[in-house]
């Protein structure tokens, strides 16, 4: 994997010894999965699919890698991410009907539409998240989503068909790909990382009220799984190449403190091409000496 990429995927633990040795396995002993994970990951090959997997893209395209769009909704689903059809609209109505009627729009002007694991959700309507609105939408359905999606296209929360409801969204949004039939690298690193937020945010006092932690379908660059989404009530960033070690750091630093993490940054929800090309450089800066490119 090289230097750079033992530093960005190791940080400071062992990169240099990673980097010397030219492997990952001769560096890291076999992984404990949480109990809990494993009716979703047992028929998956860690060696594969897990952390310490070859890698099958250069470290340093994750940068800058998400596509650009300015708004992101999420729609809810009770269905258990295992049975998520490789091509999610399969497995959602409402989300093939809202991909549907997203098409008649420039691209330019489509929001993201993902949907996310919900297991209280009711089947008979959908809750829909918005961002960068920070908006939580209840009872929605077939029949009126065609006005609600006109309603987030122009930004406004007037004109809500009736039943219809709106509450602001608080704290601290994780959204991490665990779509298995998708990709089995989501489909293992999925649920490990969703355990290990679960774990790692009750050490903080009051935190984890504070904080959702989800599953969510296909983001694209599933080669970069573990891939999380950190919606807080600043920037909406999203990372690659997650291992549970980075948890710990996501939490206090993106989390509690409202920083970024540029060793593992991916993108930025609804920042122009050149504020991307500009962080971009600065992930890359942020390499020690001895590993940048001169």
């Amino acid at each position: 994997i090289g230097a750079y990429g033992a530093w960005l995927l190791y940080g400071n633990w062992g990169g240099q010894e990673a980097a010397g040795r030219g492997t990952q396995k001769t560096v890291r002993p076999p992984r404990a999965v949480p109990k809990e994970c494993l009716p979703d990951i047992e028929d998956l090959n860690p060696c594969e699919h897990g952390f310490d997997r070859p890698l099958q893209a250069d470290i340093a395209e994750i940068h800058g890698s998400i596509k650009s769009f300015k708004t992101h909704i999420l729609i809810s689903t009770p269905a258990h991410p295992t049975t998520w059809a490789a091509d999610p609209v399969e497995s959602s109505e409402m989300l093939a009907t809202i991909s549907a009627g997203l098409n008649v729009f420039p691209k330019a002007d489509r929001p993201a539409c993902h949907m996310y694991y919900a297991p209280d959700s009711d089947p008979r309507t959908t809750r829909i998240l918005w961002y960068p609105k920070r908006v939580e939408l209840t009872g929605v359905s077939i029949h009126n989503i065609a006005t609600v999606l006109t309603c987030i296209l122009t930004g406004q929360l007037e004109g809500l068909p009736e039943g219809v409801g709106h509450s602001s969204i608080t704290g601290t949004q994780v959204f991490i790909c665990a779509h298995k039939r998708r990709d089995a690298r989501c489909g293992y690193c999925g649920p490990v990382l969703f355990a290990e937020f679960e774990t790692q945010l009750q050490k903080w006092k009051n935190l984890s009220s504070k904080v959702q932690v989800y599953k969510v379908c296909h983001v694209g660059g599933h080669k970069y799984a573990g891939n999380v989404l950190l919606y807080g009530e600043g920037p909406l960033d999203w990372y690659a190449y997650v291992r549970p070690e980075d948890v710990p750091e996501l939490i206090e630093k993106a989390i509690v403190a409202g920083q970024w993490v540029p060793r593992i940054w991916r993108g930025r929800v609804g920042i122009s091409e050149e504020e991307t090309e500009r962080m971009r450089q600065q992930c890359l800066s942020a390499r020690p000496p001895s590993l940048r490119v001169i």
